[in-house]
């Protein structure tokens, strides 16, 4: 197929029809599997796979396979880039919607048993959940088998469909922004668009054809295929440990192995995802090897040495205890550090982009810096505005919406490098600034005893919110980093950015009008107590965030954080320095975020691999043979767990699925 390199758009007509109906597919199937099978898999079109949250390969290769077979009457590669983005963030909705959706159930029905709950209903303001006089409604809902009550339920459910628009949006005109640094201008490998772009690429080079003719493509598509198919099958038949993020196999024998070496002072998650192999394999030498020495150290020896000096007892697991708790360090605090250095970092590129708006100039084919900034600064004014009117200290609303939102740049940073699974700890990061800064401010009591005013529920809940519901949601691809990673097909597939945006923005309309409403009509209709994904009904935003220092008291966070917090900004700064002024100089800050032995073990087997090819074939296999390799894994795995999950929700609709998992796993 000849492709033309410059195509006005390719947000057209088609390209919108095409991602409309993908994603509409999308959001039925996928809920079906997440809130019925209680599996975090969305098969339509398998965006998450193992513990990571991947573009839909499987769906682009059969794309660019029709376009190939169409001829000129194939979707364009701009096309195609429109498409992948749409149903990239847009199908991926179970997550979002639950989390949101959560307030109109879980308030009114959990205050019947937890008189906490009880008494935050006072704060609330009357759109926002049901009432107790309300509670026939809710208990319909949690019943199931229940028409959705529109006229009394369509209040709650335009504040938060209003609310979720609002949330995305501001992490959309963010990823517009901070893409001029990591994409434009330092151009962050994105390991999880790498498939795309060379798929991409040899679309545009006339080498479609000899790609699909190419052995170690054709062979790693079947081995895809296999394990993906596998990995299905293991729900089902349970070939190991059932856990409820698809793909992923416990790999029992090497953790109890670790157990019994170290006196059961090794911890951590020790699974085989090969999805996870295959991204790293594609990530930056210096990165793997940087992940794999620090989990080594930390998650390994760190545990060895302290046992051997008497330091811990045996059994003991010093990650998140010990003399140095290195997993908060890392999940906590170092993200934090590594957005305010990208920050330092990227000045100049933001004083440009800045001038830029103000000028109000703008580039062929991009939405001008003034609409990005404006858009940016007018969603975070209305966003400060409905808090404030709730009741919040706006110096305190500031503090977390800033603190979030560097947060979330540094681990999209992370992900720009190593393409991994993203960080749900910056609520913790947001949580404990916010309670700590409140505190000084005299919205929360420093000793952890409730301050029982509307202003410290107002606060409290809106950085819940901001802080993606405690976690839940950061899984979702409504994110930052999700959004910024689409920027990455522009080079390859010759988009335009603004088709990008236009794409992301018409991904959230579809999530905010049509998936939400439709998680309201299944919520009904099957019960959201009977459902097996966590969100929805256990209104882990309520009792988690909004309970604690508000009308109870609780536990401060521990002290030692705030020295952590120096500690990682110091040693990040110290890192990013000596790797800007050596080259030789290869250890990467960015993998200080790793914290468990799942990465070890994956991104030492793509290590392996990626040295094989690179220092024993030589660099030219690594192009011609590697990363097909790689491509063609993905294409597989992820084309069956459209095919085999997918099928599986819907035969679901009438009959009872064969599979059975719940969401810790068994």
């Amino acid at each position: 197929m000849s492709v033309k390199e410059e195509v006005k758009s390719g947000f057209t007509k088609r390209a919108i029809i095409v991602s409309v109906v993908l994603t509409i597919l999308g959001f039925i199937v996928n809920t079906l599997t997440w809130w019925g099978n209680g599996i975090s898999l969305e098969p339509f079109y398998a965006g998450r796979v193992g513990s990571g949250i991947y573009p839909p390969y499987g769906l682009v290769f059969l794309l660019m396979l029709a376009s190939a077979w169409l001829g000129a009457q194939g979707f364009s590669l701009q096309e195609i880039a429109v498409i992948t983005t749409v149903t990239f963030v847009a199908a991926d909705s179970p997550f979002v919607v639950g989390a949101f959706l959560q307030f109109i159930f879980a308030g009114t029905y959990l205050a019947q048993s937890n008189p906490n709950v009880g008494a935050l209903l006072s704060f609330y303001p009357s759109f926002w959940t049901p009432g107790l006089d309300k509670l026939n409604i809710i208990n319909s809902a949690w019943q199931g088998g229940a028409v959705v009550p529109l006229e009394t339920i369509l209040p709650y459910l335009t504040f938060w469909i209003f609310m979720a628009f609002l949330y995305m949006v501001l992490m959309l005109f963010q990823a517009s922004i901070i893409q001029k640094q990591l994409v434009k201008k330092e151009k962050l490998p994105f390991p999880t668009i790498i498939p795309i772009n060379e798929l991409s690429n040899s679309m545009r080079k006339g080498t479609f054809t000899t790609l699909l003719k190419n052995w170690w493509f054709l062979g790693s598509l079947l081995l895809g295929s296999f394990i993906g198919l596998i990995a299905s099958l293991n729900y089902i038949l349970k070939f190991t440990t059932v856990f409820f993020a698809y793909g992923q196999f416990y790999m029992t024998p090497l953790a109890n192995f670790l157990t019994s070496i170290s006196q059961s002072t090794v911890g951590g998650w020790w699974m085989l995802i090969p999805a996870d192999v295959a991204i790293f394999f594609l990530a930056p030498l210096d990165i793997l090897y940087s992940i794999v020495i620090y989990v080594f150290l930390l998650q390994v020896v760190y545990p060895l040495v302290l046992l051997s000096i008497g330091a811990i007892t045996p059994g003991t697991y010093p990650d998140w205890g010990g003399p140095f708790p290195w997993v908060p360090f890392s999940v906590y605090w170092v993200p934090l550090a590594l957005g305010i250095w990208t920050i330092v970092m990227g000045y100049n590129t933001y004083k440009e982009s800045i001038s830029k708006a103000l000028s109000k100039t703008s580039e062929t084919g991009e939405y001008s810096d003034s609409l990005l900034w404006g858009g940016f600064a007018v969603t975070i004014l209305v966003w400060l505005a409905i808090w404030v009117i709730f009741g919040a200290n706006v110096i305190l609303l500031l503090i977390s919406l800033i603190v979030w939102l560097v947060y979330t740049l540094g681990i999209t940073a992370v992900h720009g490098y190593s393409g991994t699974w993203v960080s749900v700890y910056g609520a913790g990061t947001t949580g404990m600034i916010t309670w700590a800064s409140g505190s000084y401010l005299g919205v929360y009591h420093i000793d952890g005893t409730a301050a029982n005013t509307k202003t410290a529920w107002a606060n409290m809940a809106a950085t819940a919110i901001t802080a993606d519901m405690g976690g839940v949601i950061q899984q979702n691809t409504h994110q930052t980093w999700a959004y910024t990673s689409t920027y990455a097909l522009v080079d390859s597939t010759k988009c335009r950015d603004k088709d990008i945006f236009n794409a992301q923005l018409l991904g959230i309309l579809l999530t905010a009008l049509i998936a939400m409403p439709f998680g309201l009509w299944v919520a009904f209709g099957t019960g959201v107590g009977k459902l097996k994904a966590w969100g929805l009904g256990s209104g882990a935003n309520i009792t988690g965030w909004q309970i604690p220092f508000v009308v109870s008291n609780s536990t401060p966070p521990a002290g030692y954080n705030l020295y952590q917090a120096i500690l990682a900004f110091i040693l990040v700064g110290v890192l990013m320095f000596l790797r800007a002024k050596f080259a030789w100089f290869f250890f990467s800050p960015y993998a200080m975020f790793f914290y468990s032995g799942m990465w070890l073990l994956n991104a030492g087997i793509a290590l392996v691999i990626k040295l094989i090819f690179l220092k024993v074939l030589g660099v030219k296999s690594y192009e011609e043979m590697g990363v097909p390799l790689a491509v063609g894994f993905l294409i597989g795995l992820t084309l069956f767990a459209t095919i085999v999950m997918g099928l599986n929700a819907i035969i679901s609709l009438f009959v009872a699925s064969p599979i059975s998992v719940g969401p810790t796993g068994a």
